[in-house]
């Protein structure tokens, strides 16, 4: 309680004392002033009312809104997860007992479909423009540590390896090192994202080096006594191609090789071991493929029209590993989400599970009230992620160093679980 006069700007200073407050103590804060009619004083009062949970507002009053009831739901074993991930340990802990009566309540609190991205345009640019930053300065950070030591960016014409030549783009004129950027083509690639690599770099003033794979692929296949058919060896053969021949150019050129696995990848194991999994510095560590798709786009918006145009075609072509042979009208077939489900979904299991320790019920819960009308779908997703997610630790374990850009993180300092769990909780 409190009594809290309806003055300007005070309101305002309240919720932001309330907010603050709750995300340091991780805690729920449930705060109703004094109302209207209380004082013939030299104060007026409002009646305010806020319900904050670990740094965020759930719920508040309208300002002209004196009289009524403000409901919302507090999670207590998003709390509970939040002190015991965080918090150091404290004295003795106050138990209040109580007991919720026999009426279920229909959950009011709201989920955003994407929680990576600020809804707010402002906000938004504000957290590409963070984000990028915290990307170049780690790469900067691994450069100046290796004297005359340059980068190199294996480049598909994908969305991943774009934003992962942006940022050592960035880098490395900013270190005034060396960029050598390589593009790799085989069996899977299309003439769209073969041009958008071209594209690309020509548009950064990037000398691009063309070394296709073909002929190594159809080679090593033969040695190993794989009949060429296309599988999964002949799918991660391509991946563990490429990687050996950009370390090894880079190797010769005395570079380190910036990865490009994004978080999203990362989490479903949608990585090849050896292969793309693997660089020297992984720039993309930390950021998940619906906030690289916003943030490629902010970096186009401030672009010449050449870059502009490129960066949006590459935005708006379908996520795929190409590593299918394309058809006989050149297009690739293979399209991740085909495989995965959708990267929006996932990334929302992905963001609620990792940063708040959500449950599968709660998981599920949150899921359907975040994207109503797809009810029927969500569940066989959430399955497939936590399968995915729990099988694929062993990847993560020996994951190359990356940054951190924001509260989920899955490097091996921040995230750490058994890597032969049979299912996640």
């Amino acid at each position: 309680m409190a009594a809290l006069e309806d003055s300007a700007g005070q309101r305002d200073y309240w919720s932001d004392l309330l907010r603050i407050q709750s995300a340091r103590l991780a805690a729920g804060i449930v705060s109703a002033s004094a109302g209207d009619g209380e004082t013939a004083g030299g104060a007026v009062f409002t009646g305010s009312r806020t319900v904050a949970e670990n740094g965020v507002v759930l719920a508040q009053s309208g300002r002209e809104e004196t009289h009524g009831v403000t409901a919302t739901e507090i999670d207590l074993g998003l709390l509970a997860y939040q002190r015991r991930r965080y918090a150091a340990d404290g004295g003795p802990v106050r138990v209040i007992p109580f007991r919720r009566g026999a009426a279920a309540f229909p959950l009011t609190r709201c989920y955003s479909p994407e929680p990576f991205i600020p809804e707010e345009t402002d906000a938004l640019a504000a957290r590409c423009h963070d984000v990028m930053s915290a990307q170049i300065r780690g790469l900067r950070t691994r450069l100046a540590r290796l004297p005359g030591t340059g980068a190199a960016v294996a480049v598909s014409g994908g969305l991943d390896s774009t934003l992962a030549l942006l940022a050592a783009h960035q880098a490395a004129r900013q270190e005034q090192r060396k960029l050598l950027a390589v593009t790799m083509p085989g069996p899977g690639t299309t003439r769209r994202t073969r041009s958008n690599a071209e594209a690309l770099c020509e548009a950064l003033g990037v000398t691009l080096r063309t070394v296709p794979i073909g002929g190594a692929l159809e080679g090593h296949l033969r040695d190993i006594g794989h009949g060429g058919r296309p599988d999964v060896v002949f799918e991660n053969a391509q991946a563990r191609e490429r990687t050996q021949i950009i370390m090894d150019m880079a190797n010769a050129e005395n570079c380190i090789v910036a990865g490009s696995a994004d978080l999203s990848e990362t989490a479903l194991g949608f990585t090849t071991y050896g292969g793309d999994q693997m660089s020297m510095y992984n720039v993309n560590a930390g950021v998940p493929k619906t906030l690289m798709r916003r943030i490629v786009r902010f970096v186009a918006g401030k672009s010449a029209k050449a870059l502009r145009t490129v960066l949006h075609d590459i935005v708006d072509t379908p996520v795929s590993p190409e590593l299918l042979p394309v058809g006989p009208d050149g297009e690739q077939g293979q399209r991740s989400e085909d495989i995965l489900g959708d990267y929006l979904i996932h990334d929302f299991f992905l963001y609620w599970y990792i940063r708040h320790g959500y449950t599968r019920e709660k998981l599920l819960l949150a899921a359907n009230r975040a994207f109503e009308g797809r009810a029927g779908s969500l569940e066989p997703l959430l399955d497939l992620f936590l399968e995915r997610f729990a099988r694929s630790q062993f990847k993560r374990n020996a994951s190359p160093d990356g940054v951190s850009v924001g509260s989920v993180s899955l490097s091996r300092s921040d995230w750490q679980m058994p890597a032969d769990l049979a299912r996640l909780p």
